[in-house]
């Protein structure tokens, strides 16, 4: 973490950004507690404070559409165990639904294209992989928080299927006398 911190400072300054000259941000959040922990670790790392809004859905829609942030809070777990969706959120043409930082790269969307027109579940996910790889790479987003669930399930019960989005379907389910 000391070397990811210091590369931080380093390319911190070598932008131009300084204690004299400290980078605008305006975090857009929806957790006041995720708020106050992210500006603690950019003023410890970086030395500057950003300013943090904490907005309910309705008000960060409106600032992400607007584009009155720097950095937004966009969770997404996908209602389905695919990557695609989450992956097509972030499309330039025609723009993803969740695409709230105007993200636009032709090399990504083709790669999206190239996913739905594979021929095998294989070439599919090498090119999912691969526009994964591009919006990273490109910074389009920046995965702060993971999040996780847990179910507490008695061993009496069978049948439930737990997907990736982290939905329990009940569907088949019974349950031992």
């Amino acid at each position: 973490m000391a070397d990811r911190i210091a590369e931080a400072r380093r390319l911190y300054a070598e932008a131009g950004y300084g204690s004299d000259h400290p980078l605008p941000v305006k975090a857009v959040l929806g957790d006041r507690k995720f708020c106050a922990a992210i500006q603690e670790m950019w003023h410890v790392a970086l030395g500057f404070l950003a300013e943090c809004e904490v907005m309910d859905d309705h008000g960060a829609e409106e600032a992400y559409k607007t584009g009155q942030f720097t950095v937004g809070d966009n969770g997404d777990g996908g209602p389905v165990p695919d990557p695609y969706k989450i992956l097509s959120d972030f499309r330039g043409t025609p723009v993803g639904e969740e695409n709230t930082g105007h993200y636009n790269s032709p090399i990504y969307d083709a790669l999206l294209t190239a996913a739905q027109d594979a021929p095998d579940l294989k070439a599919r996910s090498d090119k999912l992989a691969e526009a994964e790889r591009v919006l990273l790479d490109d910074q389009a987003l920046i995965p702060l928080s993971f999040s996780a669930t847990a179910y507490a399930i008695a061993p009496r019960v069978h049948g439930y299927r737990l997907l990736a989005s982290r939905a329990l379907y009940l569907d088949e389910t019974t349950v031992d006398p």
